[in-house]
């Protein structure tokens, strides 16, 4: 009472006398099985790796391992004490210097200069570090964020990156210590401005070296890593 579907070329070499010829089908179930087989290793693999889970302590072991990230939480630590010092008593520093008379003007004008500076700095940054993305990891939307880079290009990067906010401190640096020997407003506001500005043009940098300086799995925490300790 089954339907049996058969193939006319076996029935017609049966009539002959030769035995019918499987070998047509065997192959294919054979590759099938065995691509069956490999399909759901590859997706329990991908599962287990998906579901990996990660306690506190391995991921602050996974920052302290990385020099790069630590020597980097080091040198963002200077830079915000320097930025807090001068955004805290930066008005101070202007009137004892005596470019302005009155305290308020004083701390008007600074902190217009150093509002415009972040204000400037930031998405030039940004600007920045997606040029150097550019020229490794393409337009992509998903790797210009930096969770996306290959681990193998992460080297590549970072030291590309690294040139280029060493070289933003060193600019930087040209146009602020210059302010120390300065009587005028204008030329005092005018190079703290520049300086300033170049500083915070390395924001977006640093936080991309810190991402890149651990495997994908650990750049989020990398970041809270180096908010927490320069902090």
């Amino acid at each position: 009472g089954e339907y049996v579907d058969i193939d006319t070329a076996d029935v017609d070499s049966g009539l002959n006398g030769e035995p019918p010829s499987m070998t047509a089908h065997q192959p294919l179930l054979a590759d099938t099985d065995e691509d069956g087989t490999q399909t759901r290793q590859n997706s329990e693999e991908e599962g287990h790796s998906k579901h990996r889970k990660f306690t506190l302590f391995s991921e602050i072991k996974a920052c302290l391992n990385s020099p790069v990230l630590v020597t980097l939480s080091l040198g963002m630590a200077a830079l915000i004490g320097v930025i807090a010092s001068l955004g805290t008593f930066g008005g101070a520093f202007v009137l004892a210097l005596q470019l302005y008379d009155d305290e308020r003007d004083a701390a008007y004008w600074f902190g217009i200069a150093a509002a415009l500076a972040g204000v400037i700095g930031t998405p030039l940054g940004g600007k920045l570090a997606d040029k150097v993305l550019d020229r490794y990891v393409g337009r992509d939307s998903d790797t210009r964020r930096g969770e996306g880079v290959d681990d193998p290009l992460q080297y590549h990067i970072i030291a590309s990156m690294v040139s280029r906010v060493n070289m933003l401190v060193a600019i930087a640096l040209l146009f602020i210590f210059p302010t120390l020997a300065m009587q005028d407003a204008a030329y005092f506001l005018t190079f703290l401005f520049i300086g300033w500005t170049l500083l915070f043009m390395t924001q977006t940098g640093i936080n991309l070296i810190a991402m890149l300086s651990v495997d994908r799995c650990h750049r989020p925490n990398a970041l809270a890593f180096l908010m927490l300790t320069s902090h």
